[in-house]
């Protein structure tokens, strides 16, 4: 990456930093590239800027209060997702009022345009449930979360973020709408297990139609899949659990 990306500096000018210690930082996640830094790497390599950018990192982040935040993060998401979350205050459109709960037809429509702009939707709703004591719509919210996550399996593998972000999830968030004691986790041996055994599946239906899916045909799948509606494939895949004590 140091190679490939790095911004070297005018010719008989001194370096000033260790290039090689400063990507491997970002490796690690312990800093993020300047917006200068981004900005020239999106000039070659186009789309950079849109992912270290996106919205969902900053609906991650605990040290933001979602009541300050909340309003202008939606206002981040892609607009087919706000129509959505937003309630249609007249027959001219739709307003900037987000409703305060979501029935379980809205949430099967943010599912069914999974992605980063809908799971960055998910953690907002869960974050304002949980700040609003709402621990039925936080828990309701937290399965929905869960199943995103597997439907997004093969796209966050592929990037190479799959594992450290569902560990962020199951430790710092899924908790967060724990009721009665329990909170939503995945069951058997684990997220990695059940991704895995989703994809295998929706793979093998895919190839038995001897066509390439379309990204809306495979979310349906595996939506279906998740539901039991393709076979009793999974057993489970989520369920509600007491936290694990150390």
């Amino acid at each position: 990456m140091d190679q490939r990306l790095e911004i070297r500096p005018a010719h008989g000018k001194t370096r000033e930093c260790d290039y090689k210690n400063k990507w491997r930082s970002y490796r690690k996640g312990l800093h993020t590239p300047s917006p200068d830094l981004v900005n020239a790497i999106e000039t070659i390599y186009a789309g950079g800027y849109a992912v270290l950018n996106h919205v969902l990192w900053k609906t991650l982040r605990r040290d933001c209060l979602i009541s300050l935040h909340s309003e202008f993060w939606f206002g981040e998401l892609h607009p087919e997702t706000q129509k959505i979350i937003y309630q249609r205050e007249s027959n001219l459109g739709f307003g900037k009022t987000p409703h305060r709960s979501l029935n379980q037809t809205q949430l099967a429509m943010l599912e069914r345009r999974a992605g980063p702009d809908a799971l960055a939707c998910l953690v907002i709703l869960l974050r304002q449930a949980v700040e609003n004591h709402d621990g039925v719509f936080a828990q309701t919210v937290s399965r929905r979360v869960c199943r995103m996550l597997l439907i997004l399996g093969p796209i966050l593998s592929a990037i190479g973020i799959g594992t450290p972000l569902v560990q962020y999830f199951e430790q710092e968030l899924l908790p967060l709408a724990t009721l009665d004691g329990r909170h939503y986790q995945y069951g058997g041996s684990g997220y990695q297990s059940v991704a895995r055994r989703l994809s295998v599946a929706a793979n093998l239906i895919e190839g038995d139609e001897n066509r390439l899916f379309t990204n809306e045909e495979r979310i349906a799948l595996r939506i279906a899949l998740l539901d039991g509606r393709r076979g009793d494939i999974l057993d489970s895949p989520i369920c509600l659990a007491p936290p694990q004590t150390p």
